[in-house]
């Protein structure tokens, strides 16, 4: 383990990159440097609902996959967030006008995507 994420972690301190793309991933330099010297990772935008489920009940995990995978093969922590945001949204669910449905997407995306990445990623 390199000088610096020993150093940190005998500190309890998690030292993490954001906004990681699998494209990233490609980069053999860039793979190394993340899998050694960080502890952590957040998927940049993989997390984002127009990313993951352009419509309804279908799923793209794809790419939030292969970020988890990389973590878990070198002990890293993923840092989940962006589930809604003001943006980033699918055109069906800007287009629901009813509240009932419109909450009613919103639980199946949740309870899709933290059940999918329960115990895989950080609150």
């Amino acid at each position: 383990m390199p000088v610096e994420k020993y150093e940190a972690d005998r500190k309890n301190i998690t030292i993490g990159s954001g906004a990681i793309t699998p494209n990233y991933l490609c980069d053999t330099l860039f793979s190394q440097v993340l899998a050694t010297q960080f502890k952590s990772l957040s998927p940049g935008d993989g997390l984002e609902w127009a990313q993951l489920n352009l419509s309804p009940g279908h799923y793209n995990w794809d790419t939030l996959d292969r970020l988890v995978s990389f973590a878990e093969k070198y002990h890293m922590v993923v840092k989940g967030h962006g589930l809604i945001s003001g943006c980033c949204n699918p055109d069906y669910l800007l287009n629901i006008t009813d509240p009932v449905e419109f909450r009613g997407a919103m639980k199946d995306h949740f309870n899709a995507t933290m059940h999918r990445y329960s115990g895989k990623m950080d609150r």
